[in-house]
């Protein structure tokens, strides 16, 4: 109703102005009709204009009920439609005024509707910072003056201060190419030389194959050049889905209810339930992190995917070279007896508590954890009472701030290259114009995403030691990885998980690194390596004590 009440404002003056020329028209034909007078159209549409500034001759004494409505409400619409241009300029001017004030702000840019979900947890939590918001029909975003409304982002906007002293700037359309667009018309409207504070754009796409798409085309590269002569600005892209999915699969991964700390544990398996893309990024989810000290391969009991589609996801992701995949009828999965946890990937209600309840009745999955994606908010399986059961609600991720930015995850990953570029230094082997050997500020961003995958896999390894993480005051000694007999099985779950992540980004073996070709020598198994080229591996394992003391934490044995 608020909708509708705003959209009806917005068009006051057109409706008036509309009303007051047919009403006049309708009028001015019974006038001359009934007195006879004759007229050409243009005599018609000229004292219809007339009426606009009360400049009519009327002969006849009586006027109709059209036309004397039309002669009063025409010269207000006109007077509606002047002071709603000045009020609108006026505020116009004094939200430009208002603008050179700020610092350190948030921009929002585009018409995605999880923008208004974004808003409200910035005002609410950080409360700061400012947001300015293209989307002018965002509702209940006027509840604190630290918004600016802005119906487009312009040069005029852009030349006084809005940009050049943001801090982030959240592009997100409900159609990703636009959000490409916008970034693209952004960039050729700025100037670099005035840019003297960190500044990160954020491209924050809806579908992961638009991102997947436009990185391998190359046009986040293309894009991402345009800022390659300033250190200051930054371009990043994600989409919600990988990132609310990986957020959630931290303390939801299989290894999180079925511990990996020895290398002769058994293989783990799952089950995953359900179709469409939640149930794709899922599963690539459990492709890349899904590495342990075992060495096995991760078995995933997949329900009826035998269409094309899914076969199509399969080989573009190699997803065969990652994890051991089994397709399955769901009768079936109901009765294998070596799952730790089952997925349930569904917006269909009626889907996922029949699945639930197949689950509940099962002989050997009854009191296997469950965890149910779903990509909707009012989806009533959140109303179930059951301890094996999880809901995660994904949509409701990409509208927190701190969930797109996720500074301590970057922080970890720009550590992970540093400590990478200081070892081709001392071995000599740093190469000034390759892409990966650059300072951080100036990597792409798909070879920062590498340096966060390792990031995020640090935990599966804390875990893979019988450790978890404590504070540094905490009172027990911290773990000593680099004298634990594991050490050299976990540096090759680490290369495990580097494999993974390069056969998902399409690249395969070959006797020589070729970006065109995609082909890398080091996708081979651990034990073919050359020794320098593992030590690449055991010194991502001798970082992780350095990571967690930088954040004041250390690693304990769990007791």
């Amino acid at each position: 109703m608020k909708t509708k009440l705003l959209n009806i404002n917005k068009y006051t003056t057109a409706i008036l102005i509309g009303l007051s020329v047919t009403l006049g028209i309708i009028g001015f034909l019974i006038y001359y009709d009934k007195n006879n007078i004759s007229y050409h159209i243009t005599d018609l549409f000229y004292n219809v204009i007339k009426l606009f500034i009360i400049d009519s001759d009327f002969t006849s004494k009586h006027i109709n009920i059209f036309l004397n409505v039309a002669r009063f409400l025409a010269p207000l619409s006109l007077a509606t439609a002047i002071i709603s241009w000045l009020l609108k300029n006026f505020a116009h001017q004094i939200n430009l005024q208002k603008v050179k004030l700020f610092d350190n702000h948030i921009i929002i840019c585009g018409d995605a509707e999880s923008n208004e979900l974004l808003i409200q947890d910035i005002t609410k939590n950080k409360k700061e910072d400012y947001i300015f918001a293209k989307k002018e029909t965002i509702e209940n975003i006027n509840t604190t003056p630290n918004i600016i409304n802005y119906q487009l982002i312009n040069s005029s906007l852009v030349n006084d201060i809005a940009f050049y002293k943001s801090r982030y700037v959240i592009v997100s359309y409900q159609d990703d190419i636009e959000s490409l667009y916008f970034v693209n018309m952004l960039l050729g409207i700025i100037k670099l030389d005035k840019i003297q504070q960190a500044i990160d754009i954020i491209i924050l796409f809806n579908n992961p194959s638009w991102a997947e798409i436009s990185n391998d085309l190359g046009m986040l590269k293309s894009i991402s050049s345009k800022v390659s002569q300033n250190k200051y600005l930054n371009v990043r892209y994600l989409n919600y889905l990988d990132k609310a999915i990986r957020k959630h699969m931290l303390v939801c991964s299989p290894d999180t209810i079925k511990p990996i700390t020895s290398i002769s544990d058994p293989v783990l398996a799952v089950g995953v339930m359900g179709n469409g893309i939640i149930m794709q990024r899922l599963i690539i989810n459990l492709a890349l992190n899904s590495h342990y000290i075992n060495h096995k391969k991760l078995r995933v009991y997949v329900a009826n995917t035998s269409s094309e589609t899914f076969s199509s996801f399969i080989k573009k992701y190699q997803l065969v070279n990652i994890i051991e995949m089994i397709d399955v009828d769901i009768e079936d999965l109901y009765n294998k007896n070596d799952i730790s946890a089952n997925y349930i990937c569904e917006n269909d209600e009626l889907k996922i508590l029949q699945i639930i309840k197949a689950l509940q009745e099962s002989e050997y999955l009854n009191k296997v954890q469950r965890f149910v994606f779903i990509n909707n908010s009012k989806n009533i399986s959140s109303l179930l009472v059951d301890k094996y059961t999880k809901i995660i609600d994904i949509s409701k991720e990409v509208g927190i701030f701190d969930n797109i930015i996720d500074e301590s995850l970057d922080d970890m990953a720009k550590t992970i290259h540093n400590d990478y570029i200081v070892k081709l230094i001392e071995a000599n082997k740093r190469i000034a114009d390759k892409e990966t050997h650059q300072d951080w500020d100036l990597l792409p961003d798909e070879i920062k995403d590498r340096n966060r995958m390792q990031a995020d896999h640090m935990r599966i390894k804390i875990r893979s030691m019988g450790c978890k993480e404590v504070p540094t005051n905490f009172p027990k000694n911290a773990h000593d990885w680099i004298n634990d007999s594991r050490f050299e099985a976990l540096s090759k779950a680490e290369h495990n998980r580097w494999n993974a992540y390069m056969y998902y980004k399409g690249w395969k073996q070959g006797d020589k690194k070729d970006e065109r070709k995609k082909t890398h020598p080091d996708i081979i198994p651990y034990e073919k390596l050359d020794d320098y080229i593992k030590q690449y591996d055991r010194n991502t394992i001798e970082n992780i004590p350095v990571l967690l003391e930088q954040l004041n934490r250390k690693t304990v044995e769990v007791s």
